[in-house]
């Protein structure tokens, strides 16, 4: 009897939730890993750039040069994936005695997906994703200051 009863719980929850999934309007999944990687992506280039930087004691013309010739060293990646400048725009700030203020990092090719469409923002020891809607105030803000990786 108990049995009997297990299974009829277990049809009746079965019925239910396949009766929601059917009429529910939303999708059944939701693709993640997209906006996760992208955004991963471009944290992991700030760092890489941050390193090189370091290592060129604040220099930008010495740091940019090290990161292009020798990128492997910053950022790790699977031999068969582009490189990150390859996938990426960077664009420096820099401040009045060529010291590394910050970037702008975001895709070259933008994504359909209205969410993957963002940049990062780094400015000092703060950075942050902004809508790509964001890129023109922030080269009007920078005008003069920027230098393309």
């Amino acid at each position: 009897m108990g049995v009997v009863f297990l299974v009829g719980m277990a049809v009746g929850g079965i019925a239910h939730q396949a009766a929601w999934m059917a009429s529910s309007p939303e999708s059944w999944y939701e693709r993640k890993g997209v906006d996760g990687l992208l955004w991963s992506d471009l944290k992991q280039l700030r760092l890489g750039l941050q390193l090189a930087m370091e290592d060129a004691n604040g220099d930008v013309e010495k740091g940019s040069h090290a990161f292009k010739t020798s990128e492997g060293d910053y950022l790790p990646r699977p031999s068969r994936e582009p490189r990150f400048l390859d996938k990426y725009v960077c664009l420096l700030i820099v401040e009045g005695s060529d010291k590394l203020a910050g970037a702008i990092l975001f895709p070259r090719v933008q994504a359909r997906s209205e969410h993957s469409r963002v940049l990062l923002y780094w400015s000092g020891t703060h950075d942050d994703f902004y809508p790509m809607t964001r890129l023109p105030a922030l080269l009007q803000k920078h005008q003069g200051h920027l230098v393309a990786l």
